[in-house]
């Protein structure tokens, strides 16, 4: 993974291509250009998912639901489901910024050095951050990428 031996890493396209990869090995069902719209429990079928347009008739039942948009699912609550909250406990609470760029592969590309900086081992840099850019920042990294560079930057 990544583009160097320092940083283990990998960028968010290489991920998603993957993810799809490990699916449609498993045999999962892809469909491009349909559109969630709802969920339900129907019981002695389980899960039934509409979407638009439909996929298989008015209904397409789900052995399982897993909801992958974050520790404040809509779809989790609207349907009382718990929500598993994991990390730092700061889940809702944390905002950052994320940049992708197109990596060209370049001389001056490849010539750039990956980086993870925290303000509490470099509070120089950060000051001087926050004085010419205004941006009171605690980390900031820099990933290269197959396809993309990536900046991370977060209060």
């Amino acid at each position: 993974f990544g583009a160097d031996k320092d940083y283990c890493h990998i960028g968010i396209s290489e991920l998603q291509h993957l993810l799809l990869k490990c699916c449609l090995l498993l045999g999962v069902t892809v469909e491009l250009g349909v559109e969630f719209r709802d969920t339900c429990w129907m019981p002695g079928k389980g899960w039934v998912v509409k979407t638009e347009p439909s996929l298989v008739g008015r209904e397409l039942v789900l052995d399982a639901l897993f909801c992958c948009d974050g520790a404040s699912s809509r779809i989790a609550k609207d349907r009382g489901a718990t929500s598993i909250a994991g990390g730092l406990g700061k889940e809702g609470q944390a905002i950052g910024v994320v940049a992708n760029f197109v990596n060209s592969r370049t001389k001056q590309e490849r010539e750039l050095r990956q980086f993870s900086w925290a303000r509490q081992f470099n509070a120089p840099l950060f000051k001087e951050v926050k004085t010419q850019a205004g941006a009171d920042l605690e980390n900031i990294v820099y990933y290269r990428g197959e396809e993309s560079h990536y900046v991370i930057m977060t209060p």
